[in-house]
């Protein structure tokens, strides 16, 4: 798909709620408690994501470190549903 095509589609909302389920206070709190806050949750990473304090998506590591750098932290985690 060329980008012309993609700025051509006609893309429909789709009706999602947002739950937020957790936040990491600091790089430090990530470190330590990342994986307590996500246990459980193994089967929905599509659905699960967590905001900078920019509003920018934290999926890796260099996202928190950047986080740290930039004092962007609290982060925060939510869920999202999606009804199809």
């Amino acid at each position: 798909m060329t980008l012309e095509e993609y700025n051509n589609l006609d893309f429909k909302p789709v009706p999602t709620s947002l739950a937020e389920v957790g936040n990491f206070d600091s790089y430090g709190d990530w470190v330590k408690y990342a994986k307590r806050e996500f246990r459980g949750l193994e089967n929905v990473k599509e659905y699960r994501f967590c905001l900078d304090a920019k509003g920018r998506l934290c999926r890796r590591g260099a996202d928190f470190t950047r986080a740290r750098v930039e004092k962007c932290y609290p982060i925060k985690i939510y869920l999202m549903e999606v009804t199809l």
